[in-house]
Formats: structure tokens, sequence, C-alpha cells
């Protein structure tokens, strides 16, 4: 069951999260297992430093995610030689998207080309039924993210 948007922009406005950082943190829950999924809402909260600027958070989430992408593209195109120009292109496209999240521009390009390398990912990983340590590995990593945020909010 898919949270309304309304609900992500009462939490930005009531708890100062940034929307975006609200909808990452839903998306994450719906697709732990029970057992973890329980425990995550209040690691999430936990894990924000008070008055922490999160607007760069969901960027170096998205960033982490890709490069690790980027490793298992390298790795399956070493499996499955016969598929090497499929496997150059889509690591192309990856690297594009990387270089574009670390340079802080371009995001609505980076989406366009994100959204092919994502999908690739989550093939991958549903071939090696992986999917729910997948989702975990993304729990810990915006977990950790947050964490490590500091500096003031600006507002």
């Amino acid at each position: 069951m898919e949270i309304s948007k309304d609900v992500h922009k009462q939490m930005e406005k009531e708890l100062g999260i940034p929307e975006e950082v609200c909808r990452v943190e839903d998306w994450i829950f719906e697709r732990l297992d029970n057992g973890e999924a329980k425990k995550f809402p209040e690691n999430f909260l936990d894990a924000i430093n008070i008055g922490a600027d999160l607007s760069d958070v969901c960027r170096k989430f998205k960033l982490e995610i890709q490069k690790e992408n980027l490793e298992l593209q390298i790795e399956q195109n070493k499996k499955f030689p016969k598929l090497n120009k499929m496997y150059e292109q889509l690591i192309a496209a990856i690297r594009l998207v990387i270089s574009l999240y670390e340079e802080r521009s371009a995001e609505s390009a980076a989406w366009s080309a994100e959204s092919a390398a994502w999908s690739a990912e989550s093939a991958a990983w549903s071939a090696e039924n992986a999917e729910s340590v997948a989702y975990s590995k993304y729990a810990k990593t915006f977990l950790e993210i947050l964490r490590k945020t500091e500096g003031l909010k600006e507002g």
C-alpha cells in the first residue's frame, strides 16, 4: 500500500525532513522483510542528526547505489560474455549517471539514464534471488548517509 504524497509533505512540515528523504525512507520500508521493517522507522529517525542539512542525502544515496550497481554489472558482464555489447552500453550509462551525481548537475537528465540502470539492477538482483538482501543493504546505506550528514539547515 502506497502512502499518499500528502503524508510525505506533512512529515516535511512537522519534522523538518525533506519530502524526498521521506519518500526514500518509505520506499525502503515497503520493501524490507517484516522484522527489519518494524525497526526501520525508528532507526531512520535515530540516524538523523538534529539540525543537519538533509538536502543532499538522496543524491548521496543514489550515488552509492549506482556505484554498487556498476560493480554488479561489471561482474555480470564477466559471467555472461555473450551479452558483452549490452553490458558495455549499460555500464557506460551507469558511469554517466554516476558522473552526473558526482557533479551535482543535470539531475533530471540523470533520472532518465538512471531509470534504465535501476531496471537492469532490479532484474539482475531478482535473477539471483537476492532482492531482500538488496533492500536490507539499501536501508543500511541510507541510514549510514543520514548518520554522517551534518551542517546546519538553511532556513
